[in-house]
Protein backbone atom coordinates (compact mmCIF):
# COMPACT_ATOMS: atom_id res chain seq x y z
CA UNK A 1 0.00 0.00 0.00
CA UNK A 2 0.81 3.54 -1.20
CA UNK A 3 2.10 5.86 2.07
CA UNK A 4 -0.38 8.02 1.08
CA UNK A 5 -3.22 5.76 0.92
CA UNK A 6 -1.73 4.27 4.49
CA UNK A 7 -2.32 7.96 5.79
CA UNK A 8 -5.58 8.40 4.19
CA UNK A 9 -6.41 5.21 5.94
CA UNK A 10 -5.22 5.93 9.24
CA UNK A 11 -7.05 9.20 9.17
CA UNK A 12 -10.18 7.80 8.30
CA UNK A 13 -9.88 5.15 11.21
CA UNK A 14 -9.28 8.33 13.69
CA UNK A 15 -12.59 9.74 12.14
CA UNK A 16 -14.74 6.85 13.03
CA UNK A 17 -13.53 6.74 16.26
CA UNK A 18 -14.14 10.34 16.31
CA UNK A 19 -17.93 9.52 15.68
CA UNK A 20 -17.63 6.61 17.93
CA UNK A 21 -16.64 8.55 21.11
CA UNK A 22 -19.38 11.26 20.21
CA UNK A 23 -22.26 8.65 20.74
CA UNK A 24 -20.02 8.03 24.32
CA UNK A 25 -20.73 11.32 24.62
CA UNK A 26 -24.35 11.71 23.99
CA UNK A 27 -25.36 9.34 26.33
CA UNK A 28 -22.99 10.97 29.12
CA UNK A 29 -25.22 13.42 28.53
CA UNK A 30 -28.88 12.16 28.32
CA UNK A 31 -27.77 10.43 31.63
CA UNK A 32 -26.23 13.24 33.69
CA UNK A 33 -29.96 15.23 32.50
CA UNK A 34 -31.90 12.44 34.16
CA UNK A 35 -32.81 11.04 30.18
CA UNK A 36 -31.82 8.24 28.09
CA UNK A 37 -30.28 8.07 24.70
CA UNK A 38 -31.59 4.50 23.91
CA UNK A 39 -34.78 4.66 26.43
CA UNK A 40 -33.10 2.71 29.17
CA UNK A 41 -30.03 3.76 30.94
CA UNK A 42 -28.99 -0.24 30.94
CA UNK A 43 -28.65 -0.33 27.17
CA UNK A 44 -26.86 3.15 27.33
CA UNK A 45 -23.95 1.63 29.20
CA UNK A 46 -23.84 -1.04 26.85
CA UNK A 47 -23.99 1.29 24.01
CA UNK A 48 -20.82 2.75 25.32
CA UNK A 49 -18.93 -0.01 26.49
CA UNK A 50 -19.72 -1.14 23.06
CA UNK A 51 -18.07 2.16 21.56
CA UNK A 52 -14.98 2.05 23.49
CA UNK A 53 -14.29 -1.43 22.50
CA UNK A 54 -14.70 -0.46 19.03
CA UNK A 55 -12.50 2.52 19.24
CA UNK A 56 -10.00 -0.15 21.06
CA UNK A 57 -10.25 -2.41 17.90
CA UNK A 58 -9.92 0.55 15.64
CA UNK A 59 -6.24 2.05 17.11
CA UNK A 60 -5.04 -1.68 16.98
CA UNK A 61 -6.21 -1.74 13.32
CA UNK A 62 -4.82 1.64 12.50
CA UNK A 63 -1.16 0.56 14.09
CA UNK A 64 -1.21 -2.73 12.42
CA UNK A 65 -2.07 -0.71 8.74
CA UNK A 66 0.50 1.58 9.71
CA UNK A 67 3.65 -0.63 10.56
CA UNK A 68 3.15 -3.10 7.64
CA UNK A 69 2.82 -0.05 4.84
CA UNK A 70 5.90 1.49 6.10
CA UNK A 71 7.89 -2.11 5.84
CA UNK A 72 8.05 -3.48 9.27
CA UNK A 73 6.97 -7.63 8.74
CA UNK A 74 3.71 -8.58 10.14
CA UNK A 75 2.28 -12.27 9.54
CA UNK A 76 -0.50 -12.60 6.51
CA UNK A 77 -2.39 -13.90 9.82
CA UNK A 78 -2.13 -10.29 11.91
CA UNK A 79 -2.36 -8.35 8.48
CA UNK A 80 -5.88 -9.86 7.03
CA UNK A 81 -7.06 -12.54 9.50
CA UNK A 82 -6.51 -11.17 13.00
CA UNK A 83 -9.53 -9.30 14.75
CA UNK A 84 -9.37 -9.98 18.41
CA UNK A 85 -7.39 -7.20 19.66
CA UNK A 86 -5.47 -8.59 22.41
CA UNK A 87 -3.99 -10.86 20.10
CA UNK A 88 -2.93 -8.45 18.14
CA UNK A 89 -1.05 -6.48 20.99
CA UNK A 90 0.69 -9.46 21.57
CA UNK A 91 1.95 -10.28 18.75
CA UNK A 92 2.64 -6.47 17.01
CA UNK A 93 4.28 -5.75 20.67
CA UNK A 94 6.83 -8.98 19.95
CA UNK A 95 7.74 -7.53 16.58
CA UNK A 96 8.03 -3.74 17.03
CA UNK A 97 7.32 -2.60 21.05
CA UNK A 98 6.66 0.85 20.16
CA UNK A 99 3.86 0.04 18.41
CA UNK A 100 1.51 1.94 20.94
CA UNK A 101 0.52 5.49 19.93
CA UNK A 102 2.54 8.35 21.50
CA UNK A 103 0.31 11.41 23.71
CA UNK A 104 1.95 14.48 23.11
CA UNK A 105 1.50 18.25 23.50
CA UNK A 106 3.19 21.05 22.05
CA UNK A 107 6.30 22.24 24.16
CA UNK A 108 8.27 25.31 23.56
CA UNK A 109 8.35 26.41 19.54
CA UNK A 110 10.78 28.98 19.72
CA UNK A 111 13.30 30.17 16.48
CA UNK A 112 10.23 28.90 14.31
CA UNK A 113 10.54 25.00 15.35
CA UNK A 114 7.49 23.30 16.54
CA UNK A 115 8.86 21.29 19.53
CA UNK A 116 6.79 18.35 21.55
CA UNK A 117 6.90 16.60 24.00
CA UNK A 118 5.47 13.41 25.72
CA UNK A 119 2.08 13.29 27.81
CA UNK A 120 3.19 11.42 31.23
CA UNK A 121 -0.06 10.85 32.66
CA UNK A 122 -4.08 11.39 32.21
CA UNK A 123 -3.87 8.81 28.89
CA UNK A 124 -4.90 5.37 28.31
CA UNK A 125 -2.12 3.26 28.97
CA UNK A 126 -1.49 0.14 27.33
CA UNK A 127 -2.15 -1.91 30.84
CA UNK A 128 -5.22 -0.31 30.94
CA UNK A 129 -6.09 -0.82 27.43
CA UNK A 130 -5.73 -4.63 27.83
CA UNK A 131 -7.78 -4.21 30.90
CA UNK A 132 -10.54 -2.27 28.86
CA UNK A 133 -10.92 -4.58 26.42
CA UNK A 134 -10.90 -8.09 28.19
CA UNK A 135 -12.29 -7.62 31.42
CA UNK A 136 -14.13 -4.32 31.45
CA UNK A 137 -15.78 -4.01 28.26
CA UNK A 138 -16.22 -8.18 27.67
CA UNK A 139 -17.26 -8.65 31.03
CA UNK A 140 -20.49 -5.92 30.71
CA UNK A 141 -21.31 -6.93 26.80
CA UNK A 142 -21.92 -10.83 27.54
CA UNK A 143 -24.76 -12.07 29.01
CA UNK A 144 -24.43 -13.29 32.91
CA UNK A 145 -27.13 -14.57 35.19
CA UNK A 146 -26.27 -11.82 37.31
CA UNK A 147 -27.40 -8.12 37.13
CA UNK A 148 -24.54 -5.91 36.20
CA UNK A 149 -26.58 -2.60 37.07
CA UNK A 150 -28.01 -3.77 40.08
CA UNK A 151 -27.92 -0.20 42.28
CA UNK A 152 -24.16 0.96 40.49
CA UNK A 153 -25.75 2.84 37.22
CA UNK A 154 -23.97 5.59 38.34
CA UNK A 155 -20.93 4.23 39.09
CA UNK A 156 -20.57 2.74 35.27
CA UNK A 157 -21.30 6.23 34.01
CA UNK A 158 -18.47 7.67 35.71
CA UNK A 159 -15.91 4.45 34.36
CA UNK A 160 -17.30 5.06 31.02
CA UNK A 161 -16.64 8.77 31.51
CA UNK A 162 -12.73 8.43 32.93
CA UNK A 163 -12.28 6.20 29.92
CA UNK A 164 -13.66 8.30 27.41
CA UNK A 165 -11.53 11.07 28.71
CA UNK A 166 -8.42 8.74 29.06
CA UNK A 167 -9.10 7.70 25.19
CA UNK A 168 -9.20 11.66 24.19
CA UNK A 169 -5.99 12.26 25.88
CA UNK A 170 -4.29 9.17 24.33
CA UNK A 171 -5.13 10.19 20.89
CA UNK A 172 -6.10 13.71 20.82
CA UNK A 173 -2.58 14.16 19.57
CA UNK A 174 0.05 11.36 19.05
CA UNK A 175 2.44 10.06 17.32
CA UNK A 176 3.31 6.83 16.34
CA UNK A 177 6.58 5.32 16.09
CA UNK A 178 6.90 3.42 12.82
CA UNK A 179 10.67 3.27 13.57
CA UNK A 180 13.69 5.22 14.65
CA UNK A 181 13.44 7.28 11.07
CA UNK A 182 9.47 7.57 10.55
CA UNK A 183 6.55 8.00 12.58
CA UNK A 184 3.10 9.67 11.80
CA UNK A 185 1.63 12.77 13.91
CA UNK A 186 -1.99 12.77 14.40
CA UNK A 187 -4.09 15.28 15.05
CA UNK A 188 -7.94 14.47 16.08
CA UNK A 189 -8.84 18.18 15.24
CA UNK A 190 -6.73 21.71 14.83
CA UNK A 191 -8.16 25.10 15.19
CA UNK A 192 -10.74 26.08 12.29
CA UNK A 193 -10.44 22.56 11.27
CA UNK A 194 -12.60 19.79 13.00
CA UNK A 195 -11.37 17.15 10.74
CA UNK A 196 -8.20 14.58 11.40
CA UNK A 197 -4.83 15.36 10.24
CA UNK A 198 -1.93 12.79 9.87
CA UNK A 199 1.55 13.96 8.29
CA UNK A 200 4.47 11.98 7.89
CA UNK A 201 7.64 13.02 10.11
CA UNK A 202 11.23 11.82 9.56
CA UNK A 203 13.96 12.00 11.42
CA UNK A 204 16.72 14.56 11.05
CA UNK A 205 19.75 13.36 9.96
CA UNK A 206 22.25 13.88 12.60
Amino acid sequence: MKVQNTINQYADYMRQIKFRMSVIVRCIKSNQAGNSLTGFRETDIDLCYLQLRKCLELIMFSSVIAHHSFGVELSKHLRNKEYSASQIIKKLKRVYPKYYPTPVRESDSSNGIRKVEKINEGYLTEPEFCKLYDKVCGGILHASRQDPYVDNIDEHFAEINRYHNKLICLLNYHWIHISDEVALAVLMKTKGNDDVQVARMNAVPK
